[in-house]
């Protein structure tokens, strides 16, 4: 039988290891507030732009898998460690250059390093406690993610206004590197606890030929979306278009975080007390294309609503915690790293391809007007760009419909 630390020990270390997914979230949504500064510092249009935002991806996903094993077979101590480091040094690399094609490159790099932000908590969580906490703290592990997404909007931007967009990345990067001497000195990682099969490169990817985990891989792509369009993109425009009560955009776009960072272990939560995955994956789904459709396309709406609808989207965005959720009940101890990887690669690809897509409408839509030098973009550009995000939903409720319940009860 697996011996596990105490609770309030293995819970310590995995809540220390999450700063590493805030972190990463942070340097991944920090391109929504600074688009004009972006733009205009490179002498970039929307489209390009959204290749900036989506650069990360690239690197971040196809590493998912690898990160994975990597985490399943080492000491995660000093792999969280070093990726850590690293990304700090590419994010301070990103703020000096002053050529388009190197912040693409620069933010590959942050990309590919931060592939192990979200696997190495899950994995700690794996081996440090019970299968009755993975769910909730799946979702916890997200709140700090939602809580380095808020750290990049208002108080980036206000940081932005301050010292500018390139001194404050500069910081950033030293905060990381501290982060990163703190893992090594106070994460503990007994590799042996779990004592798990050693895993093999064909064991992993039996994984791929297991139509349920093309399947939940199918909802952890959709439930991303208004991640990938909304709060790391076209959000804060899309809010400063419309009625924001006298609030700035990046505070208001702090709702759809709130959201995220509420439901996401709520739903973890919910799905172990009621006994189903599948019924608030459905839900989440649901709130999403609602959500979405009355924000984009209704006019005039009050902006109580507006915050009530960013709050209803980001908290669909809880369809993520119980994807994993599904994953950890299927999977065995020796695929366990893989399989999140996979998932992940699943999740992230929503942030590849659909910020492109959303950007390219925009520019073909556009009637090509700028302001001192930079695109405008209408809010009828936005509906037809923007459009993506309730057509997705709608596959999210098709699939979670399809999709096999996979709960059992944990001991």
């Amino acid at each position: 039988m697996t011996k596990y630390p105490p609770v309030w020990q293995g819970g310590s270390i995995v809540a220390l290891s999450s700063l590493f997914y805030l972190y990463e979230f942070f340097l991944r949504v920090s391109p929504t507030v600074i688009t004009h500064e972006l733009m205009h510092h490179f002498s970039i249009d929307a489209l390009q732009l959204s290749f900036i935002a989506s650069a990360f991806y690239i690197g971040y996903t196809p590493m998912q898998i690898p990160a994975g094993k990597l985490c399943n077979q080492f000491n995660l101590r000093y792999i969280l460690a070093t990726a850590m480091a690293a990304s700090s040094l590419a994010c301070l690399c990103f703020s000096l250059t002053d050529s388009y094609l190197m912040a693409i490159v620069w933010r590959i790099v942050i990309g590919i390093l931060s592939a192990f932000a979200f696997v190495g908590p899950l994995m700690l969580t794996r081996r440090m406690l019970e299968a009755k906490y993975f769910a909730i703290t799946t979702g916890l592990i997200q709140f700090s993610g939602c809580l380095g997404a808020t750290i990049g909007l208002e108080p980036f931007s206000q940081a932005n206004k301050l010292f500018g967009w390139q001194t404050t990345l500069g910081y950033t990067a030293m905060i990381g590197l501290i982060i990163a001497l703190i893992f090594v000195i106070l994460i503990k990682d007994e590799h042996n606890l779990t004592s798990p099969e050693e895993p093999s490169h064909a064991s992993g990817f039996i994984l791929l030929k297991d139509k349920q985990i093309w399947m939940i891989a199918i909802n952890a792509f959709c439930c991303w979306a208004p991640i990938a369009i909304l709060g790391e993109l076209w959000g804060v425009k899309l809010i400063d278009l419309k009625w924001s009560g006298g609030l700035k955009p990046e505070i208001t776009m702090n709702y759809f975080w709130l959201g995220v960072a509420i439901a996401s272990p709520l739903a973890g939560w919910l799905s172990d007390r009621i006994q189903s995955r599948k019924k608030p994956l459905k839900l989440c789904f649901i709130l999403s294309f609602i959500g979405s459709v009355v924000l984009i396309y209704f006019p005039a709406i009050s902006t109580t609503l507006e915050k009530c609808l960013l709050f209803t989207i980001g908290a669909s965005v809880a369809a993520q915690t119980l994807t994993f959720a599904m994953v950890n009940d299927y999977c065995p101890d020796n695929m366990a790293g893989f399989a999140y990887g996979f998932n992940n690669v699943a999740v992230i690809s929503s942030g590849i391809l659909l910020p492109p897509i959303s950007g390219f409408i925009l520019t073909m839509v556009s009637d090509g007007n700028q302001i001192n030098g930079v695109p405008f973009y209408s809010l009828e550009n936005f509906m037809h760009g923007l459009a993506i995000l309730p057509i997705i939903s709608i596959v999210g409720i098709i699939s979670s419909h399809l999709v096999t319940e996979t709960y059992r009860a944990n001991a």
